[in-house]
């Protein structure tokens, strides 16, 4: 089992915090699927140079998704957690140089 740890673009930023109803699904988009990751296990946003939030994987989708608030279509590997499970950390930490893509990630 492995968490992972993303990046948040810097324009997508504002996107990424834009509240989401309740029922919906949310999701990362990645090229290809981590070896390591498994659902029931967490992702972790890094936004500048602090992991900001992090969410319990509920899947591991590999389709093409729309954005239901932006219309944009996404193919890849979709990371999925229940929106409102997206948890702001109080305390952000310092988090390890990440330009794109992922890496494996144990908090302290």
């Amino acid at each position: 089992m492995a968490d992972i740890l993303v990046r948040i673009p810097k324009a997508e930023e504002d996107h990424f915090w834009e509240d989401t109803p309740v029922t919906n699904i949310s999701w990362w988009t990645l090229s290809q699927k981590p070896r390591n990751l498994e659902a029931g296990e967490y992702i972790y946003f890094l936004q500048g140079s602090k992991v900001v939030a992090k969410a319990l994987i509920g899947s591991i989708q590999e389709d093409e998704l729309t954005c239901e608030q932006t219309g944009r279509e996404w193919k890849g590997v979709h990371i999925c957690w229940i929106a409102r499970d997206l948890e702001k950390l109080e305390d952000p930490v310092e988090g390890p140089k990440l330009t794109r893509g992922f890496r494996y990630y144990e908090p302290d």
